[in-house]
């Protein structure tokens, strides 16, 4: 599939080294880099990716891979060990909310894959029990918000198993809190924004580095005894608003000052590579988890690899250097094969009371088209 790569923040400083990597894919014309122009004024597609029309043009199928490098502080400040959760929304209701995002990740998804679809917008508890006073058995409704006071939030299902514990038959059901009509306009405003004229990407893939986990011993333990971490989900996805196209994969990249930088950031760039050139199935790539990104390389295969390169290139230079060193052969053809001599009367006007005498010029013309411009003569007087 086509992908188009965009690169933002400090993902650009760091891409220069791994330039020649991609090289190839683009001449072959299976992956193409896009300008991504982040300025807050920007809000339709072809202000914020200028040319990516014409980069898609004739593409049936194509994909969107998003290289960055996560920003520490202010509004794009989020959980370490995902960049892609933002703290602002950490306290957020999971629902679609109905405003325009501040974070340019999120802006960006939703312009290319459009605004999320309307959901279910809460579910709110029923109790239903027998009513001990009707013969028929009849059942008695009542919502959760209906044991709260004015402005408090409806009581957990155990504290109001504790106010109904003298009734029969109690059971909990939940109902759907449905959408005003004002929220439904607010969501046909939000999608109409989002617009996008053509097909739009199969999906959006977000990589991004981050600092590696701390090796302190005490911190791994208290992680490997935290079981329920990988079966809780976190939601960060609908607390963010992203569209079900996305996918979402980081890479530990260490220090600059770290000895083994220069190697991590190569298999940063050729973990990008891999993504981006490679058709990866759903089931191995899911929209609701975060990825940890990286590669095995084969050291046989990539020295075999080298080793031929090398050879080729020693060939070019050899061949290079036997043709600087092969001395220049002389013209083997007399010069005066090349030239013949021709008389033209030359006439002057009289300079004085005196006629001066006439004068012949002798010229040598090339008689041939290779050789030398160079053309020689003599004036002699006439007798």
């Amino acid at each position: 599939m086509f992908t188009v790569i965009l690169l933002r923040g400090g993902a650009k400083r760091i891409f220069a080294q791994a330039k020649t990597l991609f090289e190839p894919f683009e001449e072959e014309r299976l992956l193409a880099f896009a300008d991504w122009n982040e300025s807050p004024r920007a809000r339709a597609v072809d202000d914020v990716l200028p040319g990516i029309r014409r980069i898609i043009k004739g593409r049936r199928e194509w994909r969107v891979v998003v290289v960055e490098s996560p920003e520490e502080d202010g509004v794009e400040a989020a959980q370490p060990d995902n960049p892609f959760d933002y703290l602002d929304n950490e306290l957020r209701p999971v629902r679609l909310s109905l405003q325009e995002s501040p974070h340019r990740l999120v802006r960006l998804a939703h312009m290319l894959l459009g605004y999320p679809p309307m959901g279910a917008k809460d579910f709110e508890a029923v109790y239903s029990y027998k009513d001990p006073d009707a013969p028929t058995g009849a059942r008695i409704e009542r919502r959760a918000s209906d044991f709260a006071g004015p402005g408090e939030p409806p009581p957990a299902p155990s504290e109001v198993r504790t106010m109904l514990a003298g009734v029969h038959d109690l059971k909990i059901h939940y109902r759907e809190v449905e959408y005003s009509p004002d929220e439904r306009a607010q969501h046909e405003e939000l999608k109409a924004a989002y617009d996008f004229r053509g097909n739009r990407p199969a999906e959006v893939i977000f990589v991004s580095t981050r600092r590696p986990p701390e090796g302190d011993p005490h911190a791994q333990l208290r992680a490997a005894w935290s079981t329920d971490l990988g079966q809780v989900p976190s939601q960060f996805v609908a607390r963010n608003d992203y569209p079900s196209g996305t996918r979402f994969a980081v890479y530990d990249l260490v220090d600059e000052e770290h000895s083994d930088y220069e190697q991590s950031l190569m298999r940063f760039w050729l973990s990008v590579l891999s993504v981006s050139v490679n058709d990866l199935p759903p089931s191995a790539f899911q929209a609701d988890h975060v990825y940890r990104l990286d590669i095995e390389v084969d050291r046989d295969a990539l020295i075999t690899t080298i080793n031929e390169h090398l050879s080729r290139l020693g060939s070019v230079r050899d061949r290079i250097d036997g043709l600087f060193r092969r001395p220049g052969r002389r013209p083997s053809t007399d010069i005066a094969t090349l030239l013949v001599e021709q008389e033209i009367p030359v006439e002057f006007d009289s300079l004085g009371s005196r006629p001066p005498p006439p004068w012949t010029a002798t010229h040598w013309l090339p008689m041939c088209p290779s050789a030398s411009p160079r053309v020689g003569g003599r004036i002699t007087p006439r007798s």
